[in-house]
C-alpha cells in the first residue's frame, strides 16, 4: 500500500509491499504479469518511479486494456506524490476510453 512508504534516504524510499520491504528510487519501473479474461480481453499493467521535484517521488501505475484482438480498449495512469515524511501529498487518476477518445482525469487539490 503507498501508505506504508516510510524511511526516506537520499534518493531511495523504503516501501511496504506483500512479500515485505522494498526499496525504490527514481527511475526504477516493472512490468506486472498481464491479466488473462475468460472473454480473452487483457489487462497489461506497469509501474514506475519519477522525481516531483524537492524531496518528493511520483509512484505511476498504468493499466492498457485489451480487447481478444488485442486493440486497445482503454488505458490509464494513476499518480501518486509521495514526500519526505511517507505522505501521499497528490493523487491523480487520467483515463482515456479509446473508442470515443474520452479522458477523465481526476486529481486532488
Amino acid at each position: 500500500m503507498l501508505s506504508d512508504i516510510v524511511n526516506l534516504r537520499g534518493s531511495n524510499y523504503r516501501i511496504m509491499v506483500p512479500a515485505g520491504w522494498a526499496w525504490l528510487k527514481v527511475g526504477d519501473f516493472g512490468i506486472l504479469s498481464t491479466l488473462v479474461c475468460d472473454n480473452n480481453t487483457t489487462t497489461e499493467r506497469s509501474w514506475r518511479v519519477e522525481g516531483a521535484g524537492t524531496g518528493t517521488i511520483r509512484i505511476i501505475s498504468s493499466t492498457a486494456n485489451k480487447d481478444q484482438f488485442n486493440s486497445v480498449i482503454d488505458f490509464g495512469d494513476v499518480e501518486s506524490t509521495i514526500d519526505s515524511d511517507g505522505n501521499i501529498v497528490s493523487l491523480k487518476l487520467v483515463t482515456t476510453i479509446t473508442a470515443s477518445n474520452y479522458t477523465l482525469t481526476m486529481e486532488s487539490i
